[in-house]
């Protein structure tokens, strides 16, 4: 997986709240985007993730998946 211009993304204001949607193939895209963004510091507050907890806590895929990306 490649980034390419992200000098160009500016470091996000941590008094002010964003809104980021990743137009994803996947349901890690969210995840990796953000992940590379802390990583060059551009990200230094607080990230919330809205889930459906439903599907996470009471279905045993969601749970898997839950484990899967806590080792990943």
């Amino acid at each position: 997986m490649r980034f390419e211009n992200l000098e160009r993304f500016p470091d996000l204001d941590p008094g002010r709240g964003y809104v980021l949607a990743a137009n994803h193939l996947s349901y890690f895209d969210l995840f990796v985007v953000l992940s590379v963004l802390a990583r060059a510091r551009r990200i230094q507050h607080r990230i919330l993730f809205p889930v459906r907890s439903a599907f996470f806590y009471d279905n045993p895929l969601g749970i898997l998946v839950i484990a899967l990306a806590a080792t990943g």
